[in-house]
């Protein structure tokens, strides 16, 4: 007998088939806006998102690729008509407002299979397309032009060194120039003229046009900012901004041209009025900061951050007016999601690592962050220019059976100071729809935690026990206990259990990856 045939037998199934994917990153392309601003839309995966600016909401997916979308920008041929392109070369025009209307051109042949598309920067007003491609195993892009009816081979090169980075290659209003920079220089490209303006070792990182003079903003990788004047002049004059400490990750002017965004790792936007040479600041918009768009109404300023959201920002109060937050990322981890997965029965979400320091509650089924929830209730501390920030961060969770209790590991060991290693316990209020801090213990192992499980079948009428292993060759048994002193007094008003420590076992040679496994045969003895 095989062995498909053994499982069958056994009763199960042959295969495990995946019936549900989630969405691809929100937070990989620049999005943009509709005319009236009323909705957001973005590449996601191999479709297109159309989110509500002011309620956040997804509306509608549209699905015209096969392949990952790499740009999504507004025609300048047709009002309410929008571009879309994936890597594969398929190129699409469609409206917002009417789903028949829909265009599709194909700019590869099967013989250009070695090509990919990497971004599509801009649409001019007469329909021409600005397009980089990338070769296999190339670093660098190549520009082209493709006019209507669009053709494989119907296009010229602009240039054939071009960065693949979207915030780093930038077309002026009209079509008639084209900048882009490598760290040492800027290159802006017209007509058969191409000029190189060199920075030293002040590396530029981003670039943008005017939108109606003949200027445009670079950005480096001390947080200074460069205004080029006269860009068609050999020497072009120049106006240094500069707050930001690390380097600027995006620029946008306003539609007028009056004001410049700004963004970088210290998740601030800056918002510089160029004629009155002030500037303003709205910190703490999540995560880093990658790009920053602006809407030809003057009404809302929207930064991606690297934990896959984007922050609506209105224009004149200049505040956040709301988030439309995909599954949210942990930027600082190589894993980013250290503490693993579980299953809330209350919610039905998943439960796993969100923004540093935070958990957050996922729904599977809409594709969207019900809430996040903040473990370590500290700071989030940007990176330094030439030194490593560590942030406690979640490491270890699991939620208990009945969904009411949640036991979270926070971990940070800078290796220069004391390691710092929690244990907390949260409950949920369903009358409050709330999970509430009940009990947190320091340093609950003398060693990294490497292990944490409930039981999964407690005796009935009591909690769960909780378990916890560590690499100091030690697992301890954890349980629910009477807050009251000796006197029937609550030692914490309004707490009425909370979890101490019952046993510790030492253990020896055990595998730390199998030990969550092993814990449960261990708590099915209690």
């Amino acid at each position: 007998m095989e062995v498909g045939d053994d499982h069958e037998a056994a009763g199960f199934p042959e295969a495990i088939h995946a019936v549900q994917t989630d969405w691809g990153l929100l937070v990989r392309i620049k999005p943009v806006l509709t005319a009236n601003s009323k909705y957001l839309l973005t590449g996601s995966g191999n479709s297109i998102k159309v989110f509500s600016t002011t309620s956040g909401s997804l509306l509608e997916e549209r699905c015209y690729h096969d392949a990952q979308v790499v740009g999504v920008i507004s025609s300048k041929t047709k009002k309410d008509q929008f571009i879309s392109c994936d890597e594969n070369g398929l190129v699409c025009f469609w409206s917002h407002q009417d789903r028949k209307s829909l265009e599709k051109f194909t700019l590869y042949t099967k013989e250009d299979k070695k090509f990919r598309i990497a971004s599509l920067p801009f649409c001019g007003k007469g329909g021409e397309l600005f397009i980089v491609t990338q070769e296999e195993k190339q670093q660098k892009g190549q520009l082209r032009k493709y006019f209507y009816p669009y053709k494989p081979k119907k296009f010229v090169i602009i240039s054939k060194d071009v960065p693949l980075e979207p915030n780093k290659i930038a077309v002026s209003v009209s079509g008639d120039h084209v900048a882009y920079v490598y760290p040492e220089a800027l290159y802006v490209v017209g007509g058969h003229t191409r000029r190189r303006h060199t920075v030293g070792t002040r590396y530029l990182t981003c670039v943008t046009f005017h939108p109606s003079q003949d200027a445009l903003a670079t950005g480096d990788i001390t947080g200074r900012i460069l205004i080029w004047y006269e860009i068609k002049s050999p020497k072009p004059t120049k106006m240094e901004l500069h707050w930001h400490y690390l380097p600027v990750a995006d620029l946008a002017f306003s539609v007028t041209g009056n004001e410049l965004y700004s963004g970088g790792e210290e998740n601030v936007l800056v918002k510089w009025q160029l004629s009155e040479e002030k500037r303003s600041f709205l910190p703490r918009l999540g995560m880093h900061i990658r790009f920053v768009v602006t809407d030809i109404t003057n009404t809302y300023i929207v930064t991606a951050q690297k934990d896959n959201a984007f922050s609506i920002i209105s224009a004149k109060k200049y505040k956040a007016e709301g988030v439309i937050q995909g599954l949210a990322m942990n930027t600082d981890n190589a894993e980013p999601f250290p503490a693993g997965i579980a299953y809330d029965p209350f919610t039905r979400a998943v439960v796993l690592n969100g923004r540093t320091g935070h958990v957050q509650f996922y729904d599977l089924h809409h594709g969207k962050q019900l809430f996040h929830l903040d473990i370590t209730m500290s700071n989030y501390y940007s990176r330094e220019r030439y030194q490593k920030i560590y942030n406690t961060d979640v490491e270890k969770l699991a939620v208990s059976p009945d969904g009411c209790w949640l036991a979270t590991v926070e971990y940070r060991d800078d290796h220069q100071s004391s390691m710092e290693l929690r244990l907390k316990f949260w409950n949920f209020k369903k009358e409050d729809q709330i999970w509430y801090l009940n009990t947190s213990i320091e340093m609950p192992h003398d060693k990294y935690i490497n292990g944490i499980t409930f039981q999964p079948t407690p005796t009935p009428g009591k909690t769960s026990l909780c378990i916890t292993c560590g690499e100091d060759d030690k697992f301890k048994i954890w349980k629910e206990i009477d807050n009251s002193d000796i006197y029937g007094k609550k030692k914490v008003v309004g707490i009425v259990v909370v979890w101490d420590l019952i046993d510790t076992f030492q253990q020896q040679q055990l595998v730390y990856p199998l030990m969550a496994h092993s814990l449960l045969l261990v708590l099915g003895v209690f």
